[in-house]
């Protein structure tokens, strides 16, 4: 008997993540809060402190962090400011862009990796050349695209 069905393997006990769950914890506190806090990205700022700390460029505000928000991030993770929501108010999506190779549905898949050991492990649907990947918690998600520049990656903190 292999030594992995005989003590288990730690990745076959962790479930894949169910985006369909409910999130029962505090809806500032997910998963994906935390991933942010440890990335160093200050999405408690308002957005109009982002702007003053970070400036913005056609309504984004590119947030440099001490590492990488993620390998093979291309640009630095960015808030999206809503030009009709309250700048007195914290950005509620970010966005960035990895690429790690050649082919995005590769560079979804490493960076789901890489995500996953922090949000949990996640499905990866495919439907032809498209592949996406979500994590949800609550209002919180975390959304990865394949396009034909790399991976997307979408964080949305509220509906």
């Amino acid at each position: 008997m292999p030594l992995a069905r005989l003590f288990g393997s730690l990745r076959s006990r962790r479930r894949a993540h169910d985006p369909t769950q409910r999130w029962s914890g505090p809806p500032d506190a997910t998963p994906i809060h935390t991933l942010l806090d440890q990335r160093g990205v200050p999405w408690r700022l308002t957005a109009a402190d982002l702007v003053q700390r970070f400036g913005e460029t056609d309504g984004r505000v590119e947030i440099p962090t001490a590492q990488p928000f993620l390998p093979g991030l291309v640009r630095p993770l960015s808030a999206a400011l809503d030009p009709h929501a309250p700048r007195d108010r914290p950005a509620t999506a970010f966005s960035a862009l990895v690429r790690r190779g050649g082919d995005p549905a590769g560079d979804l898949r490493l960076t789901a990796d890489e995500v996953s050991l922090y949000l949990g492990r996640v499905r990866i649907h495919r439907s032809g050349r498209a592949a996406t990947a979500l994590w949800r918690f609550g209002a919180a998600s975390l959304e990865l695209v394949a396009t034909p520049d790399g991976c997307r990656v979408d964080i949305r903190l509220s509906d």
